[in-house]
């Protein structure tokens, strides 16, 4: 589960889910958003009246804990949420709009900055608006995380990540990509050298945590897309969003290096953030065209409600922007197997000793019901043993 914005849709997708046999589910960040004025709907996006929000603090956006946990109360409020926090153990993550949109660290000043505020380059502000977001999520989230509000540092207040294991059948490594990271080139300006997502600590944790395990399959959740993903053609193509891994590709390469030199085998990294259902390979480098080798599988979900690429360029009729988009990505982009911006909804992962298998689904979040239509749009597998992507049926 990803990317659930209150005022562009409805909640359908999760009354679905909680009927779904799954031992747990994984929510990979975007919980909320911190905003209440609508600013991360498209300009032709539907309007929902009964989804309006109002801040406790009067702002657009959030800035207190009051304002943060009237967010969470107010998400949390909702039916079909609840009918599947009802039914299923979450393991929760966090992406950015928990406190702010494409947030980061400046490791200069030694403190977040926020660029939607117009106060966001401040260190004081942007520190408690921060530490609001965190006490909020600590006190609405269901995680088991060390969090002490006493201490000075917010690294030190507060620790997402952490690491699942399942037998001997998978280990599941979560990580924080958002208090940690450097901004991204289209903020600091410059190359990838010495950029880092996860910080030198925590990259050291998940490298450990992977090479120890001994379970079949190792998974990474994580928060934004690991996979390079282009568009345009040659002077005129450029990677679609430097927000994701594409912005620091030098740790990125760091992390799938190690993993072929270390012999990682099946290992499968579970994606949100970017409000589409794709599937590809994840490679060694991000030289698209080189013979890079093959590491391991990479699926995203869709998004529950958010903004999707089909809604930011509307008037296309779905199945052709569907069979547009999905042409020219893969054609630019060849470890790219599966594209689909124009649905939203859930992904069902399922892993056995002999294979994982991801399934999307999609739901109408225009329907605020239980029976919000469903349709199941793409079935892969992932053979024990390979590093390969099978359609299981088309």
């Amino acid at each position: 589960m990803t990317c659930q914005d209150y005022q562009n849709g409805y909640y359908g997708a999760y009354s679905h889910v909680a009927s779904e046999d799954v031992d747990f589910v994984v929510h990979l960040g975007d919980f909320i958003y911190e905003s209440t004025a609508g600013q991360y709907k498209a300009p032709g996006s539907r309007e929902y009246p009964d989804r309006e929000l109002t801040l406790p603090s009067g702002h657009d956006l959030a800035h207190t804990v009051s304002d943060f946990r009237y967010l969470y109360n107010t998400y949390r409020s909702d039916p079909h949420l609840q009918r599947a926090l009802e039914q299923h153990t979450m393991i929760a993550g966090w992406d950015d709009h928990e406190v702010a949109n494409n947030r980061y660290w400046d490791y200069e000043t030694d403190s977040p900055k926020l660029p939607p505020h117009s106060d966001g380059d401040d260190p004081e502000f942007a520190t408690q608006v921060t530490a609001a977001g965190i006490q909020a999520w600590v006190e609405q989230m269901p995680a088991r995380i060390e969090y002490n509000p006493e201490m000075e540092d917010l690294h030190e207040q507060f620790v997402l990540q952490r690491s699942f294991q399942f037998g001997d059948l998978t280990t599941l490594v979560l990580t924080d990509e958002r208090l940690y990271r450097d901004p991204p080139p289209e903020i600091g300006g410059g190359d990838d050298s010495g950029r880092t997502m996860l910080g030198s600590d925590q990259l050291d944790w998940f490298l450990e945590r992977v090479d120890s395990s001994d379970a079949t399959w190792n998974v990474w959740a994580n928060e934004v897309l690991t996979m390079p993903l282009k568009i345009g053609m040659a002077d005129f193509e450029f990677y679609l969003n430097k927000d994701a891994w594409s912005g620091y590709q030098r740790e990125h390469a760091q992390i799938m290096n190690h993993l072929n030199d270390e012999g990682v085998e099946n290992f499968i990294t579970l994606t949100g953030d970017f409000h589409t259902a794709m599937a590809g390979y994840q490679q060694t480098g991000y030289d698209l065209f080189k013979n890079d080798e093959e590491v391991g599988v990479e699926f995203m979900t869709p998004a529950i409600t958010s903004v999707n690429l089909a809604e930011v360029l509307p008037g296309i009729d779905a199945l052709d922007w569907f069979e547009i988009s999905e042409l020219a990505v893969t054609t630019t982009n060849p470890h790219v197997e599966f594209f689909d911006s124009t649905e939203w909804g859930y992904s069902v992962v399922e892993f056995t000793p002999e294979d994982c298998t991801y399934t999307a689904y999609s739901v109408d979040k225009n329907m605020n019901t239980q029976d919000a239509t469903k349709q199941r749009l793409k079935t892969l597998r992932v053979p024990e043993g390979r590093v390969e992507i099978e359609t299981v049926d088309s």
